[in-house]
């Protein structure tokens, strides 16, 4: 089993190093992530698993700068203390600006940290009501682009999304912890 992890690990790392790809001024990237999340509130005092997908377009008006467009859609699943079920959906659309972190317009492995805001459309299900709203989201995030030809990548991007639901039982800062796995198609 070792022998077979190092053989993909070795083989991902000559391709990453022969791959002439990267980010050049004027593409275009449409990226599809997922991901199991951890969700918090502080009032009440809450955590819950999450299950998220995003779709992601950005452009690249600089191979180091981007500015794009998510609309994530995040489920919690169940409270990992009780295991008991939440019924809670949002839908976030955001604006995203990232930078990345290369000099070089044809590196295999590439970095970015960037900031994302927008709203979030929510809808809590307490049992005796359901509730929904719409609020301001904001976070950051920080990944990693792994390219494994000229058009096509890998990704990883951890996120820190924040907002402030107005509903009766949930008035606290909510945040959405994920790391996210994804990949990107760029044109």
């Amino acid at each position: 089993m070792m022998k077979t992890v190092w053989t993909a690990l070795t083989t991902l790392l000559v391709t990453a190093t022969l791959t002439n790809a990267g980010i050049k001024a004027g593409m275009n990237e449409l990226q599809v992530q997922g991901s199991l999340s951890l969700q918090t509130a502080s009032e009440p005092d809450e955590k819950y698993y999450t299950a998220s997908g995003a779709l992601i377009y950005n452009y690249f008006f600089a191979p180091q700068v981007s500015v794009g467009a998510c609309s994530m859609l995040v489920a919690a699943l169940t409270d990992p203390e009780t295991g008991g079920k939440k019924d809670m959906v949002s839908l976030f659309l955001l604006g995203r600006l990232d930078f990345y972190l290369t000099r070089s317009g044809s590196a295999p492995l590439i970095p970015y940290v960037g900031a994302h805001g927008g709203g979030a459309a929510y809808q809590v299900d307490t049992g005796d009501s359901s509730d929904s709203d719409f609020t301001a989201a904001y976070g950051g995030h920080a990944g990693l682009k792994f390219f494994v030809d000229e058009r096509t990548s890998w990704n990883v991007e951890g996120n820190l999304t924040q907002y402030r639901p107005e509903i009766e039982d949930h008035r606290s800062l909510i945040r959405l912890y994920q790391v996210m796995v994804g990949y990107s198609q760029y044109f």
